[in-house]
């Protein structure tokens, strides 16, 4: 006769589980440690300095403390740097595309990297001062020491929407813009203050959180989304209780 075996009911053996994998150990939640900023050296001598496959630098200019300002507030010194990635001529519609891209380096920079995104069907370069949009706060990224970049994803306003007809165009705009930018801005970085960034960021409305979301590509290490295009019906107003909060990824 086989000995008696007792036979616990499912939840007891879940909940020895549960013990067995509980312990002060666990409940240690990791800690990065902080961004170390720096200051920047150069800025006009970029456009020689700098140096990367299928890019084009084409402006690299000192600005002032308070010639540009965002809502109502002075932003600090910085370098304004101006570019084209990929240009190319279509086989398919004969226009010229390309992606078109804006930086803005802080003259006191505090190690972190902030990716602006677009949203609709992009086609313009906005000033890159790291708005999040979607109601966000007044004190943008680059008002706090972040480096910034923003894009046209590949097209400007007068190929809209008809740049859809380009298939590369259309990978460029979905999600392709975002994996080339990001790593030649990250060599930017490192070479105006001689290291890379140490956190990295973007935040995107809309269509544009589809393009960061998207799995396909090298992205910035955290997200944040205000309207994400994939649950554009979930969107409230950010002084509406439901108002989602920010999700990285």
């Amino acid at each position: 006769m086989s000995p008696f075996v007792p036979r616990l009911p499912a939840s007891a053996v879940l909940l020895c589980l549960l013990a067995a994998c509980g312990s002060s150990d666990d409940d240690v939640i990791p800690q990065l440690t902080p961004a170390t900023g720096a200051s920047l050296g150069s800025c006009t001598d970029l456009t020689t300095r700098f140096s990367f496959a299928n890019t084009t630098i084409t402006t690299a200019d000192a600005i002032a403390a308070g010639t540009l300002t965002v809502a109502g507030t002075p932003v600090g010194a910085h370098c304004r740097v101006t570019g084209t990635m990929y240009q190319r001529t279509s086989t398919v519609d004969a226009k010229t595309y390309a992606i078109g891209f804006e930086m803005r380096l802080p003259n006191a920079w505090n190690g972190r990297f902030f990716y602006q995104a677009n949203g609709g069907t992009d086609g313009s370069i906005g000033t890159a001062s790291g708005g999040i949009g979607g109601g966000g706060p007044l004190t943008n990224a680059l008002q706090q020491g972040f480096a910034v970049i923003s894009s046209d994803a590949g097209h400007n306003n007068s190929q809209n929407p008809t740049f859809g007809i380009d298939p590369q165009a259309r990978l460029d705009y979905g999600y392709q813009a975002v994996g080339k930018l990001t790593p030649m801005a990250k060599g930017i970085v490192q070479t105006a203050y001689g290291k890379a960034p140490d956190r990295s960021y973007s935040a995107a409305a809309r269509t544009a959180a589809a393009m960061h979301w998207s799995p396909h590509r090298a992205m910035p290490t955290s997200t944040t989304a205000s309207c994400p295009a994939t649950r554009a019906g979930a969107c409230r107003s950010p002084r509406s209780p439901t108002w989602p909060a920010t999700r990285p990824t």
